[in-house]
Order: structure tokens, then sequence, then C-alpha cells
């Protein structure tokens, strides 16, 4: 069970120059967000407690070092901490002494602020503003758990009026706002809801988007009108020596035309003021036209602004002329690349190719595919953009016949053609003549078709130090573990258990979708064997047993600031000892698929990976040594953060054997993933985690159903289409969703089912909504953990998987 998901997004935030000029250029608000994640109310430093005490019992207030006078954020840090341990007179004490030493430069930083600071490095700049108000917030909260209402509310009301700036850092991986935390604290108070109605800031109304300008040309032609020079090396360009006859065949808002401007419904718009507001909201903006134009019109570096404009075209069914805008980002500015949400670089072009991919294989009656079309960015997977280099093939739009094409008859696995044999026992990898890969289980081809399974109870929270193991609960007391075996249906959605609505249990519910695998870590709870044993026998599904290898300090011995250090012997000899003890307890139970390590380690939270990924590959790397040591039969995978330091990965652990990696990209897929692993690595990949909120704004409930089950669809599409004899890259070996079951506790209110985005990323509405990934629903959670409302996005896999 994964308690912390700090999940890659591409969210952006964009810079100005080509990645190739080697520059740092000026940061730029995110497309694919509206700046901070907005409505948190966090106990963030309860979540670390909860951590140490059940998982590593390592730290103590007493670990931060006493000095005459101790920084704010070594006080707001043992504020936390007295907090999490319900010492009163500790969390005022601390929460105090901080106030008292620096309020006074808290409301001198406040007042230099005219606006909410938008990124890390302006967050941490009015670091004393954050931690002051972090600690009158920590007060207030005390209050409300003591019951102290009034006293509470005058606190929250204090933050509100003098510290509205201020933000705190949740180890989950992102910054909340304390003001809006407070108002929603209050809103708790007087109505027992959190929910804090925020006006839009852009054009609601709906409109369709019409072109005045659509274009000459569907798929242009751009040699008519160009030169491209220097094709797949780092100097590539393409030289227009027409431009009017580009202009007029690309159409408006695609660059070179500037004709948008315009466009009689342009005028209009601007007299109705509709392109008032911020840029990265009109993304999910109902008003098509002004979206558009807002784009079209605005100052972003052109691959960017090309990128979004095409999301909008998308949207707006302009098929035809969202392929052209994400093309024409591959023939100007393929090198363009912003910032995730997670400060990881996002390389526009490559997106653009897997975009027009995807809109291509949905639209097959445009009759085109897209040839030769690659951009590799040299030192690209690191967050140091200044060493990067692009090579960029825009490739061709080459005509298909799509007779002709379902004809085509492809290649099957044949064990004489068989190259490479991975592993010994009934769990082995094989590699073909092809370079194709496959997992197979008793020597027959094995998709993972695997799923998260954590059927955690309403109310129940880690951060609160109430999180049972689902694997021994029974609330009902029938002598049967609840969620596996009496769970059932709300087939009318009336959340009530009609007579026609018996239990059923959740493993029959996964084995009848098609699911094949779950995944599982031995700690910080512990594993079941024997219901693990009937997950096996009675329903075929198998299970994928990993150690999180010292992240958030599990399992390393470390406190979890600063927590795991790779380079540490302590640490080190602790993670041996923890993943020695899982193989001995479970290498030889029969449901056992293969070994897993880690979870997203290289993007930090309580372990160094970040800081010094090559120190945490070559552990890994003798991790898995011993693994095989003890237990040949059985591979050992990593399980990374997207593709963030894959040359080091590949450099640096030989010995593991597959790539795992979570990651999430949007509903078009994985793009570049596939060919950059088969390229770098030369190993089979899967991907670890992956999944879409079945909520967002504006949208019904219905709808968000829909929307939840095209992202699924568009992801296992593509990575269906990376398996072997498949046709593409044929490293694939499936994947594992994200997850079975809404959880409650993830946006810290774990009664209540929260709608509000954690962060930014690549969904439906522009948000993660952390609560909502759930293929199944626990309704309005007054039956939890026994109510099911399978989504569409179930029967959408029912379909695929069986």
């Amino acid at each position: 069970m994964i308690y912390i998901n700090s999940k890659f997004n591409m969210s952006l935030r964009a810079r100005r120059g080509e990645a190739t000029e080697g520059k740092m250029p000026e940061e730029v608000p995110s497309p694919f967000g509206r700046g901070q994640s907005r409505r948190l109310r966090l106990l963030a430093m309860t979540l670390v407690v909860f951590f140490i005490y059940q998982c590593v019992s390592a730290l103590a207030v007493e670990s931060i070092p006493t000095s005459a006078k101790l920084s704010s954020g070594e006080l707001t840090t043992k504020s936390w901490i007295a907090h999490g341990k319900k010492d009163i007179e500790a969390t005022f004490k601390y929460t105090q002494e901080c106030i008292d030493l620096y309020k006074d430069e808290a409301e001198n930083e406040q007042k230099a602020l005219t606006a909410l600071p938008k990124n890390k490095k302006e967050i941490e700049m009015v670091q004393v503003l954050n931690d002051v108000a972090t600690c009158y917030f920590i007060q207030a909260e005390s209050y409300m758990r003591q019951e102290k209402l009034d006293e509470a509310k005058k606190i929250f009301k204090l933050i509100m009026d003098k510290y509205s700036y201020g933000q705190a850092w949740d180890p989950r991986g992102w910054f909340w706002s304390i003001n809006l935390a407070a108002q929603q604290s209050i809103k708790k108070i007087e109505t027992g809801t959190i929910e804090v109605e925020q006006k839009k800031q852009v054009s609601q109304l709906a409109t369709r988007l019409v072109l005045g300008d659509p274009g000459t040309e569907n798929f242009v032609d751009y040699e008519k009108y160009g030169e491209f020079k220097n094709v797949g090396t780092k100097d590539y360009q393409y030289v227009v020596t027409d431009q009017q006859g580009l202009m007029q065949a690309v159409g408006e808002g695609i660059y070179p035309n500037g004709s948008v401007r315009k466009d009689p419904v342009f005028k209009e718009v601007i007299k109705d003021k509709r392109l008032e507001g911020p840029l990265w909201d009109f993304l999910y903006s109902p008003d098509q036209q002004a979206a558009f134009f807002k784009w079209a019109t605005s100052s972003e570096p052109q691959g960017v602004k090309l990128f979004c404009t095409a999301i909008i075209l998308e949207k707006a069914g302009l098929i035809n002329q969202a392929i052209k805008c994400y093309y024409a980002i591959l023939v100007h500015f393929p090198g363009s690349y912003g910032w995730t949400y997670w400060h990881t670089p996002w390389y526009v072009g490559q997106a653009a190719i897997a975009k027009i991919n995807f809109l291509l294989m949905r639209n097959p009656q445009l009759g085109y595919k897209l040839e030769g079309a690659e951009i590799n960015i040299i030192n690209g997977f690191d967050n140091n953009i200044s060493n990067d280099i692009a090579i960029a093939s825009p490739g061709k739009f080459v005509k298909v016949d799509l007779a002709l094409e379902g004809k085509k008859i492809k290649p099957t696995a044949d064990s004489s053609n068989i190259k490479k044999k991975v592993g010994k026992g009934k769990v082995r990898l094989v590699q073909y003549e092809n370079d194709d890969w496959q997992l197979l289980v008793e020597d027959k081809p094995y998709i993972i078709k695997g799923i998260t399974y954590a059927p955690t109870k309403v109310g129940q929270s880690p951060d609160e130090g109430t999180l049972g193991n689902w694997m021994e609960e029974d609330f009902n007391k029938n002598s049967k573990i609840d969620g596996p075996y009496d769970a059932f249906v709300d087939k009318n959605r009336n959340n009530l258990q009609d007579a026609n609505e018996p239990a059923v249990g959740d493993f029959k519910l996964m084995q009848d979708m098609g699911v094949n695998t779950i995944r599982l870590y031995h700690h910080p709870l512990k594993i079941n064997k024997n219901l693990m044993r009937d997950l096996y026998k009675t329903y075929g599904i198998r299970v994928i047993v990993g150690d999180f290898l010292g992240k958030y300090a599990i399992g390393s011995g470390a406190a979890w600031n600063p927590g795991t250090d790779y380079s540490n012997e302590e640490h080190k000899k602790n993670m041996i000892a923890s993943v020695t003890k899982m193989v001995n307890e479970f290498k030889d139970e029969p449901y056992l698929l293969f070994w897993l390590l880690g979870n997203e380690n290289v993007y930090g939270y309580a372990c160094n990976a970040n800081e010094q990924p090559e120190a945490y590959f070559k552990f890994a790397n003798e991790v898995a040594k011993i693994i095989k040591s003890i237990d040949p039969d059985h591979p050992v995978a990593i399980c990374s953060g997207d593709i963030l330091f894959l040359d080091k990965f590949s450099k640096n652990a030989p010995d593991i054997d597959i790539f795992g990696t979570n990651a999430y990209r949007g509903e078009y897929g994985f793009g570049a993933f596939w060919r950059q692993v088969k390229e770098e690595v030369n190993k089979p990949a899967f991907i670890t985690e992956f999944g879409c909120p079945a909520y967002a704004e504006s949208k019904s409930l219905d709808e968000s159903e829909e929307l939840q089950a095209q992202y699924h669809l568009g992801s296992w599409e593509d990575i269906q289409g990376n398996m072997a004899f498949a046709g593409n890259q044929g490293n694939a070996l499936g994947g594992v969703v994200f997850e079975w079951m809404d959880e409650w506790w993830k946006a810290y209110e774990p009664a209540i089912h929260d709608s509000k985005g954690l962060w930014t990323g690549p969904f439906p509405d522009g948000y993660m909504h952390e609560e909502w990934l759930g293929i199944a629903s626990q309704g309005n959670g007054k039956l939890s953990p026994f109510l099911r409302q399978l989504r569409k996005v179930y029967y959408m896999y029912q379909k695929k998987w069986q």
C-alpha cells in the first residue's frame, strides 16, 4: 500500500528560449495549472509523525540541536512534531517562540508581496512569513482538537488578515495556502463542510469555436514553403521561403499565421470582455472562443503557446487544426521545454509527437500517419536544462491505406527466435531477435493487468494514525476480511445494500474485470500470506511484492528529515536487512510475480535519491544482486519516477531486470517513454502507477466518469501498442492502474469525499483530485468499507482485459 503519492505530472512552468541555447531564461506561469494547489487543509507534519512512529520510530523533538536562537524553520518543525504527538504544552511553547521571535519580519515580508508566490523559489524567499503563518495555524488546529472553537476561529481570522500570502510545505510534495486552509477550517467549524466557494476568474459562457481562417491545407506540405536543414542533428532548422503561402496553408492560431486578430469573432470577444482573467484558467473554460483567442494571442514561448492552443482546438473537435498546431512545434520549435509541477523538465516537442500519433490513431478516417518524427534531448534525463542538446527530425505525414494496413500480418512469439533469457524459474523474461520483450509465467506470455488495491475505510487516515490493515479488518465480525470478501456492488447507486445486491467481494470483482496482478509492499503493514494465497488460488491474481528502499525513510532507520542517505552505511545496512527479510519470507509463495524496489525515490521526500541518483541506483543494483543470490527464480524491477535520471539508472543498475515507473502524462498515453527506455536501457518496462480522477470541476459526475474512462483507455492502448509484436517499441510488459477504490483521506479530511485539487496536472480539469482515483467509488461513505459503485472505467477494462 502506498501512503504518499508524489506523482509526476506534466503541468508546466514554461521558460523562454530553446533548450539548446544553454541559458536559464525567465520563468513564466504554468499552462496545465492555475498556480498554487487550492483549498488545502493539511496536517502535514502529523503525516510525518505517523510514519515516524508507525514505520521507522526514529525521530524525536530532541533531534534538532538546541541553540540560543533557533531558526523559524527549526521551531516550526518542532511545533509540528509536538502537535503530532498531541503534546499541547510543547506545541504552544514552540509555536509561540517562533511567533514572538519572527512575527515582525513575517509581517514585513507579507507587506512586500502583492500576490501569492507561484513557484518554489518565490515561496522560499518569504520563508519566515511561511513559518510564522504555519505556527499560528498549528495553534488554531490545537485549539480545534481541544474543542476551543472560538479561540481557533480567532487565530484563523488573524492568519487571513495578516498573513494571507503564507504557504506551507507538505512532505507529500507540494505547497499549500495557509490562508485558504484557515478559511476552510472556519467553514468546517461553522457548517461542518470544508468546501470554500471560489469565484471563476475567466469566462464560463459555453461557446463553440468556428475558425474564420482554417487554412488551405489539412496536412501542410512544408517543403512547398521552405527548406528543412540538418534534419536529425543538433543544427536542425526549418527556413521559410514563402511565408505568405505557409500562413495561408496553416490557418489562424498556428505559427506563423497572425490573422487571428482579424477574425470578427475575436472583436466580439474583446468587446464582451471575455478575455479577462488568468491565461492558464482558459485551458479549462467552456468558452472555446475566448480560450482560443486568449492563447493564440498570448505572449508565451511559441512551443508552449502552440501546444496549449492545440489542446483547445482538440477540445473544440477541430482535430485537423489541432494536428497542424502540434506539428508546427516539431517544424519550428522542436527544442521547446517547460517545467513540471515537481520542477523536472518537460519537452514540448516530444509531447506533441505523442499527441499527433494519438489523434491519428483515434481518427483513422483522416487516412494519415506520421513517419520519421523523433526528438531526442541529449542530457535530458536530469533537472539541468543548461546542458541540453535537441536532436530533431520533424518527420512527414504519409497517406495510409486502411484496407492494406488491416491486412498486414504481424509477427508472433516464436521460441526459436529468442535471443536472450533472464531468470531460471517459472517467471522469466525473454527478448526476441527483433528486440521485443515478454514476461513469461510458466512459459506463457504474461501481460501485467495490474491494480493498486487499498480498500481504506472512510474515516481512517495515516495523518491521524488511524489507518488500519485492510488485510486483517473484519468490521462486521463475520470472520471474513471485509474488502476482499464482503464488498457488494451498489447497482442502482442508492447507497444502500438492496436484496439483489449480495456480497461478492473485491477479489471477485477484480477477477471479473480482468485484473491478474496487484502491487503490495511488505512494510509498514504486514502482508497476510493466507489472504494472498487465496487471492491467487481462487481468483488467479498474482502479487508484485515491493520494498520502499528507504523512500519516506521506511526501512532505513533514518529520521524523516533529512531522510534516507544512500551513502550512509548504517542506512544501507538497515535497508539490506529489510529486503533480505522480505525475500526470505515471500520467495516461495505461489502468488509472487516478481520483486519491486522503491517508489519514485528519484523525486526525493525523506530520501536523497534526487540529490544522489548515482548512489541510489548503485545501491539498488547491489540490493538486486542480493535478491538474486537468495532467489534466482523471480525478476527484480525498480519503481522510478517517470524518466528522471534514466541515464544514471542505465549506467548503474545492470542487475535490475525491469524498468518500472509511475507516470501521469495525460489521456494520450506515455509518449516517448517506451522508445527512450529501449534506446537508453534496452530492458523491458511497465508502468507501475497511472490513473485519472473521476472528478472534474464544472462537469457532472457522469461526464467526469467518462473522461476518466477515456484517459485510462488512451493509457492502456499506448501500453498495448508497445507490447511485443505490436509494431512499435515492443518493450511494454503491462501496467498497474492506480487505484481500485477511492480513498477519502488523501485531502486530509478522512470523513469527507473532498473534491479539492491537490496539484496541477494533465487531467480533465487540470487538477489531480486524489480522492477520486478509484475504479470504484464508495458512494456516500456510510456503508464503507463494503459498498462499491463501479465506474465506467471498470467496464472499459473488462472489455480490454478479458
